[in-house]
């Protein structure tokens, strides 16, 4: 009986390492948010792993990698960054350290930026100005004009870097893109003016779609009672009916502002890994 079990225990143990030593094969990319992983995975299927470095349910800005994830990390090669995230700021020359051949790619690259809460095209109005504000919403896949210049980005640094031949990837990507395409002409349809969130992470959506961002929050902290109610009064003469709500933020001031517009509120998680089902909850909102 004791000799089988060991025979058991040692052909189990056989299975994991190899399958540990295929796995270790593959190429490993490493991205900052569990939306970037979507991506990945949807462009290169199971060529390659991918290690994520905040989990969604933590806050990027004070984010601090785990052990496990700097190990993951020492075998990729390939960082593929946001670009405007605060925590790739904070911590580029550690994690580069780390891996000191990696890669580090930014995907928003012919991302136009925008700055503040209220951006357009030829520049930001209302609430914000370039001179004023620093602040760089990092969440451009949001807006599907955009992702699609991600989706680009995403798939020549895979196959630059990672040993991935384009023509393994262009099929999906190819899809990827169709799905997004419909996106952009349901956001295109769309007949909202004006939407109201507590912290500003719709912005490239607002400005690729001729919308009104309102928020509670800027700059990282609640804005003033004066300022709320002007934002307010803003959302009332735009005919504000949805007020969105990413998990983790003061729904307290959230409930407020719905009961003032008579609006309801709509929970997101724009870095959710769950990139399809985010728009789509954004999509319906704002029908």
């Amino acid at each position: 009986m004791i000799k089988h079990l060991l025979i058991v225990f040692s052909l189990c143990w056989l299975l994991i390492s190899c399958a540990n030593d295929m796995k270790s094969n593959k190429p490993i990319v490493t991205v900052s948010l569990p939306v970037q992983e979507y991506f990945v995975r949807a462009i290169s299927d199971t060529l390659v792993d991918v290690n994520v470095m905040i989990p969604v349910t933590a806050g990027h800005s004070t984010y601090t990698p785990l052990p496990s994830q700097l190990k993951a990390l020492s075998s990729s090669s390939l960082y593929l960054a946001i670009g405007t995230l605060d925590f790739e700021e904070a911590w580029k020359d550690r994690l580069t350290s780390v891996q000191p051949s990696l890669v580090w790619a930014r995907l928003d690259g012919g991302v136009e930026p925008c700055y503040g809460v209220h951006c357009h095209h030829d520049g930001c109005s209302h609430s914000h100005s370039h001179a004023e504000s620093k602040t760089m919403d990092p969440h451009y896949w949001v807006s599907p004009k955009q992702a699609k210049v991600m989706v680009d980005n995403i798939a020549r640094e895979i196959s630059s870097h990672c040993g991935v031949a384009d023509t393994l990837m262009s099929a999906r990507v190819e899809r990827l893109k169709a799905t997004i395409d419909s996106m952009d002409q349901r956001l295109e349809q769309s007949s909202a003016k004006a939407f109201m969130i507590y912290h500003p992470a719709l912005t490239y959506l607002a400005r690729d779609y001729g919308m009104v961002q309102l928020t509670i929050e800027q700059e990282g902290k609640s804005i003033s009672p004066r300022e709320y109610a002007e934002q307010i009064e803003k959302a009332r003469e735009l005919g504000v009916k949805v007020v969105f709500c990413q998990k983790g933020y003061d729904t307290e001031r959230v409930k407020g502002a719905v009961d003032d517009l008579g609006a309801r509120v709509v929970e997101i998680q724009p870095e959710s890994a769950d990139y399809l089902l985010q728009m789509e909850i954004i999509i319906e909102a704002l029908k």
